[in-house]
């Protein structure tokens, strides 16, 4: 079952966090699956990408059921350090870095600065989210999770993601799984965020492109989810 998280699929009124916006709605389709027909109660995997990825571990912590969980472009890191990479990236993507681009940069490292001492209030909005939101989020450890959960987990990274990085956040992954021998790790060389096909330095232009998630990463996400649950071919 695929379905967008509750900001992406309608307006949210008031302050949300971590749980309210990802964890409780992914449980809930668990529970949703596990409630039909053709599907085993133990036969249930969660897929997230990127925020959803790096949420997997946790989701997985709440529900002990799930056969296992698949990680596409989840960042390790936390989201404030992965979010000042991503504007310093496109800051310079034309190799030089304008006054408005670096006022800019400027205003996101102090942002980030006041998220992650706490100078945010619970209600106030500081790049996009709001202080509950926001602390939620740094109360987390994606990679520590991962690591207590010893159970079947799938990373896929392309290397062409200049979101989440191969450098910063699937050597990231490789350690948290490093014990797991029920972890497998994939990477694909030409593929960037959205796990779709380029060439040359990765930029926000190819995301408006009209593509298709690459073959590989769906034949290679099939073939693992068959051989975790066991449902043959």
């Amino acid at each position: 079952m695929r379905y967008e998280k509750r900001t992406a699929a309608c307006r949210i009124e008031g302050t949300l966090n971590i749980n309210e916006e990802v964890t409780d709605d992914a449980l809930a389709a668990a529970e949703l699956l596990r409630d039909e027909d053709l599907v085993s109660d133990g036969d249930v995997i969660v897929a997230g990408h990127s925020l959803g990825g790096a949420l997997a571990p946790r989701i997985a912590t709440e529900d002990r059921g799930l056969a296992g969980l698949a990680m596409l472009a989840a960042p390790a890191r936390p989201l404030t350090e992965v979010l000042v990479d991503q504007y310093e990236y496109l800051a310079n993507l034309d190799g030089t870095v304008t006054e408005m681009e670096g006022e800019r940069l400027d205003e996101v490292r102090t942002a980030v600065d006041r998220i992650e001492s706490g100078d945010v209030g619970q209600e106030e909005t500081v790049l996009g989210a709001s202080g509950a939101y926001w602390n939620s989020l740094l109360a987390y450890d994606p990679t520590a999770t991962a690591d207590a959960l010893g159970r079947p987990a799938f990373v896929l990274q392309g290397e062409r993601d200049y979101q989440v990085t191969v450098e910063g956040d699937l050597t990231e992954w490789r350690v948290a799984f490093a014990d797991n021998a029920d972890a497998r790790i994939e990477q694909y060389p030409s593929l960037n965020h959205l796990f779709m096909p380029g060439e040359g330095q990765p930029t926000p232009a190819e995301y408006y492109e009209p593509s298709h998630v690459a073959e590989s990463v769906v034949a290679d996400l099939a073939s693992w989810v068959r051989d975790t649950v066991d449902v043959g071919q």
